[in-house]
């Protein structure tokens, strides 16, 4: 889920012929020093939004502020008697209420919330985005629904706005925020997880190795009718559930941009289960500032590729859907394609495919398991530092994407991956 917060600031606008106060959007990035993903790089864009807010602080040109000035894109909503609402294709509802509250929920998830701490009495739903006018001096919120849950951005229209935002988490049952080195804060609650019984999996690897001999082509992966008959005929893995902390959700660290389209300083204060971002105004800061934290869903997707993997991958009955439709589309790829370097992925995983195609779902197993554990920013720095296979995996998924997903059934660990839903 992704919440994010827009602080307005004065700005001067560089090719336009009045000055003016203008927003600011800012992003903090603990020690890294890669440009903040939360800001649009679309300067001009941003500045011409907010000499519109300047002219006119309607709801409507507070919206085309925040889209302007937010790197993420928000999702058609549709409304009801409460405010908006949305469902999107990874499970997750979002629901933007009137009285202030904004809540994602998933049918496997434990749900979690954010309220707007102010004046939530002016409210308006415009253009798919919920805005409460004036919740503190000179400070609008505007919240979207995205495409990994929602975002709450706080527009500062000028010097008179208090420099710090409050929100209250409504987190899960037994949750509580866990601040980490990066700035982001992840949510854990107790979870139960589906976990596959390693003498089952052994036993089903096992049978499979008999089932398709010496007999297999390794080069092709085409198996013989018999093979596919018996290799379907084998009985299902073995699960048994247990009860883990796991993190649900992480806010992104905080972001904050100014009417000029530059990077203002910010940060996370937590007090209990109050999240207050605190903006580093100054004398020379371009108002509206526009400020931002993002809720990222890691677990149900985390969970539904271990279990995809389970019975795609490990699952010998799969390989010929996997091997021949796949390998054939990766080996036609033009070289320097995306698709090619995913060629290259694969063929690091091994000698031959039915070895790379165990040790990809190895891997992949392996990286659903870092995801639900660090979330996706510090999963991925520990899968690249590892390298080898289990970078090859992911790499596999990375570049092959759109293709993996279409012609098997690893869709959930697509998107786990590349933050995208397929």
């Amino acid at each position: 889920m992704v919440l994010g917060l827009l602080c307005s600031g004065g700005v001067t606008a560089a090719h336009a012929e009045e000055t003016a106060p203008g927003p600011l959007v800012v992003e903090v990035s603990g020690a890294t020093t890669t440009p903040v993903v939360g800001i649009s790089a679309d300067k001009h864009g941003i500045t011409d939004a907010a000499l519109d807010v300047v002219r006119d602080d309607e709801p409507a040109n507070v919206v085309a502020l925040v889209d302007a000035a937010s790197a993420v894109g928000a999702l058609p909503m549709q409304e009801t008697d409460e405010g908006l609402s949305v469902s999107t294709t990874a499970g997750t509802t979002t629901v933007l209420n009137r009285d202030g509250v904004a809540e994602a929920t998933h049918a496997e998830l434990p749900a979690v919330g954010i309220e707007v701490r102010g004046d939530t009495s002016e409210a308006s739903a415009v253009d798919d985005a919920m805005v409460w006018e004036e919740v503190a001096p000179s400070t609008d919120v505007v919240a979207r629904a995205t495409e990994t849950g929602m975002q709450l951005v706080a527009v500062l229209a000028d010097e008179t706005a208090p420099s710090t935002i409050e929100f209250d988490l409504v987190l899960p049952e037994g949750g509580h925020l866990v601040e980490t080195e990066d700035g982001s804060i992840d949510i854990v609650a107790p979870v139960e997880i589906e976990r596959i019984d390693e003498a089952s999996l052994a036993d089903l690897e096992r049978r499979a190795s008999l089932i398709l001999g010496d007999s297999f082509d390794e080069t092709t992966g085409e198996l013989t009718a018999a093979q596919e008959a018996a290799l379907s005929a084998l009985p299902d893995l073995k699960t048994y559930t247990v009860e883990e902390e796991r993190a649900v959700a992480t806010i992104a660290p905080a972001w904050a941009v100014d009417a000029n389209g530059e990077p203002v300083g910010t940060r996370y204060e937590l007090d209990g289960a109050t999240l207050t971002q605190v903006v580093d105004v100054t004398a020379t800061t371009a108002f509206p500032v526009t400020a931002d934290p993002t809720f990222w869903w890691y677990f149900r997707k985390a969970a539904a590729c271990i279990a995809s993997v389970a019975g795609t991958v490990v699952v010998a009955a799969k390989i010929a859907q996997i091997t021949v439709k796949l390998f054939k589309l990766l080996r036609a790829a033009k070289p320097g394609t995306a698709l090619n370097r995913a060629y290259q992925a694969w063929m690091k995983l091994g000698s031959n495919n039915d070895q790379r195609l165990g040790n990809l779902g190895l891997n992949l197993r392996l990286i659903a398991g870092i995801y639900q554990q660090y979330g996706s920013t510090r999963a991925t720095q520990i899968i690249i530092a590892r390298g080898g296979r289990i970078k090859a995996a992911r790499d596999f998924i990375v570049y092959g994407a759109s293709t993996i997903a279409s012609v098997t059934s690893l869709d959930s660990c697509v998107s786990l991956v590349t933050g995208r839903n397929y």
